[in-house]
């Protein structure tokens, strides 16, 4: 049995890690590419787990998502016109995991998708993903979806129920394994931001005016801002934002660093999914920043805000003071187990 697992971003890594894992706890044979994306969090984290990248696409520079994936699909065939897998399993709705699925398709390898079934809707927001998650879903020989809101999603576009696998998320199963041990003293005063979606990039320099504004006007509130690995999102916040004696701004943290200051936060606003299953899983009190989002989970604490909506810090003051706590979990995307399901099944599957 042999795997081919394509990734490019740290949230692929780090979703895919639990997975890598296990498959080379039971021994499987997988070789595993990168598109170097996020290249330097990608070389750190595998470091980290004393894992190994087989390969590394070349970056080439190229002005459209088309030409990026016909990179993509170039090189990958390429390296593999006389190698054969079993599988090839991509995560979310990146290029990456797209041209993972092409390359799946055209060499009639079985394509299995993680984190399938994530749906808005609406295929301009987020655009490209919502198309590009569409089209991978229908493809795969197998869906490992998180919720029975994604099989849902997936039965109603006619996908057989037995392409289809209710999993959990294994963002989940690596949160659980590299959860901070310290937590400080919560003062009820610290905001965790996170930004950087393609659909809010027009309205960042806007955002960030009003946030300094904010901060100008709430001296009290600790505003930390971990910044994107996106160089132009970078230069922005720190033109704007780094005179503000409140706003911290962070280069692009390690994920374990990450996990302290989330779990520290009293009140988050981003616009990351990942970042929102995560919050949720903590319990944590939550604005997420765009029009739609395709996880499904809200509540009293968790709302779903536009960036450029002129009563977004007014309900952020208004969430710093509501009270509430819980030191239990909200598993509604995962309980830790998704990658041991998702191995067993692969066994289940392939070995003969």
């Amino acid at each position: 049995m042999t795997g081919l697992i394509i990734l490019g971003t740290r949230p692929e890594a780090l979703k895919l890690i639990p997975i890598i894992k296990k498959a080379l706890d039971n021994r499987f044979s997988i070789v595993i590419v990168s598109t170097d994306q996020h290249e330097e969090a990608i070389t750190h984290i595998f470091e980290k787990h004393n894992l190994k990248l087989d390969y590394r696409l070349k970056r080439t520079q190229v002005s459209s998502l088309g030409e990026q994936i016909a990179s993509y699909l170039a090189q990958l065939s390429t390296l593999f016109h006389k190698k054969s897998f079993d599988f090839v399993i991509t995560q979310g709705d990146t290029l990456s995991a797209y041209a993972g699925m092409l390359f799946a398709f055209f060499k009639q390898i079985d394509f299995l998708y993680v984190e399938s079934g994530l749906r808005t809707l609406d295929l301009d927001n987020p655009f490209p993903e919502e198309g590009l998650r569409v089209m991978m879903s229908h493809i795969a020989k197998m869906n490992f979806v998180p919720t029975q809101s994604e099989k849902d999603n997936l039965e109603k576009e006619n996908i057989a129920s037995n392409k289809i696998m209710i999993v959990g998320n294994t963002s989940i199963d690596y949160l659980m394994g590299h959860m901070p041990k310290n937590q400080k003293v919560k003062n009820g005063q610290t905001i965790l931001l996170t930004v950087h979606r393609r659909e809010n990039w027009h309205f960042l320099e806007d955002f960030f005016t009003r946030l300094v504004n904010f901060a100008q006007n709430n001296p009290h509130i600790s505003i930390e801002y971990p910044m994107h690995f996106n160089p132009t999102i970078q230069k922005l916040a720190k033109e704007v934002l780094s005179e503000s004696s409140n706003i911290h701004l962070y280069e692009p943290l390690e994920i374990q660093d990450f996990y302290q200051h989330l779990l520290n936060a009293d009140l988050i606003v981003t616009d990351s999914g990942g970042v929102q299953e995560e919050a949720t899983f903590l319990n944590k009190k939550v604005i997420v920043i765009r029009d739609k989002t395709e996880r499904i989970f809200t509540d009293e604490n968790i709302q779903i805000m536009s960036i450029t909506e002129s009563s977004l810090f007014d309900e952020a003051s208004a969430m710093l003071h509501k009270s509430f706590f819980t030191d239990s979990f909200n598993t509604i995307y995962g309980d830790g187990h998704a990658s041991t399901r998702i191995i067993d099944w692969i066994k289940k599957e392939y070995e003969r």
